[in-house]
């Protein structure tokens, strides 16, 4: 039971307030005076419709809210409010308000109100059961009380059990075929036999390619290792000329070390030539001339063979130029034959390098 109804702000109504009480209550006035609204208004609160916003006064401001609050018996009340910013529901109980999604109605509302279509009979719709025919009375009535729910579940039913029926009878007709046609493939036993045979085969077969593939792959790596062995021995020949440039090297330094000697002496010379020509000062012109004649003829000699130690020092520069370009050449092969013999430790022979296949057997 609705106790009151207030409107603002919809179409001709700029505020009214309506007050009802038990039984029949009726709204009487001129035409155009606002009756209808009263039931648009009454649909827009509890059916949540129309979802458009033309019913708005419009002598209302762009700001002012169009509301309809109506209040129920029981003392619970709801408010179908819209503006600029909101567009919903606010209802006892709840302040924050509810969201109107197009014309769905909030379930709250639905059990405040209870209502539904059949409850609201708006001007030129036809009057409720009094122009249907008895059968769509009677439909009414029973779904009214509940009684279409049996209906419903005697139609359900014998759908259900006409459909039962005949599928019983499809699968009744299945079985018997299928069995005709497994009589056609008795001998499927013995091909079964005969495919489990071909699929042992076919994995031994399976097996066999990849123990095959496996020892190619082995043979490959083998002719690759020998192959690098082979170059390693190529490069071990020049060990023999290493060790002569060694000797080489260990001369040169042998050939540094006189001539730093020689270089002493030859300063000693240099100091004694000082001192003999001041010598000769003293000494008489023959006796001078003999013995500075003799000191040049040495002095001569020396030259020689200090311009040999410098070509013979050259020459030994360029020989420790080769030796430890070698040198770097054979610690660079002797690393990766170690590293070569480290990775087919179990096919090479640890002290002299050959293969497994040269071993002799015991």
């Amino acid at each position: 039971m609705i106790n009151s109804l207030e409107i603002t702000n919809l179409q001709s109504h700029k505020y009214s307030l309506l007050e009802f009480h038990k039984g029949v209550n009726i709204i009487k006035g001129r035409s155009h005076s606002g009756k209808s609204s009263i039931v648009r208004a009454l649909i827009w609160a509890l059916q949540n419709k129309p979802s458009g916003f033309h019913f708005k006064s419009h002598f209302s401001e762009a700001k002012e809210n169009t509301e309809v609050s109506i209040e129920f018996e029981n003392g619970e009340y709801i408010s179908r409010i819209r503006n600029n910013t909101f567009n919903g529901y606010t209802l006892s109980g709840n302040e924050n308000g509810l969201e109107a999604l197009r014309t769905d109605l909030p379930d709250e509302i639905k059990a405040i109100t209870r209502m539904n279509d059949i409850n609201i009979h708006s001007q030129g719709d036809k009057y409720f059961m009094l122009q249907e025919t008895p059968g769509t009375v009677a439909k009414e009535l029973n779904s009214i009380v509940g009684l279409d729910i049996i209906d419903e579940v005697n139609k359900k039913v014998t759908r259900i059990v006409d459909a039962s029926t005949a599928k019983h009878k499809q699968l009744s007709t299945d079985i018997k075929d299928k069995k005709e046609e497994i009589k056609k493939y008795k001998h499927l036993k013995d091909a079964e036999k005969l495919i489990k045979k071909i699929d042992s085969l076919v994995e031994s077969g399976s097996i066999l390619r990849a123990d095959a593939m496996e020892l190619e792959s082995i043979r490959t790596k083998i002719e690759s290792a020998q192959d690098d062995i082979d170059n390693i021995n190529e490069w071990l020949k020049v060990e023999k000329p290493f060790k002569a440039i060694k000797k080489k090297q260990e001369d040169l330094i042998q050939l540094q070390s006189k001539e730093l000697s020689l270089s002493s002496w030859l300063n000693e010379y240099k100091k004694l030539q000082i001192t003999s020509v001041r010598i000769n000062e003293v000494l008489s012109l023959e006796k001078g001339f003999k013995k500075t004649k003799s000191i040049l003829n040495k002095l001569s000699e020396m030259r020689l063979k200090h311009d040999k130690i410098l070509k013979l020092y050259t020459d030994i520069g360029n020989t420790e130029k080769s030796l430890n370009l070698s040198s770097e050449c054979l610690g660079v092969k002797l690393k990766e034959k170690a590293e070569l013999l480290k990775s087919h430790e179990d096919e090479f022979c640890s002290k002299c390098g050959s293969h497994r296949q040269y071993w002799r057997k015991k």
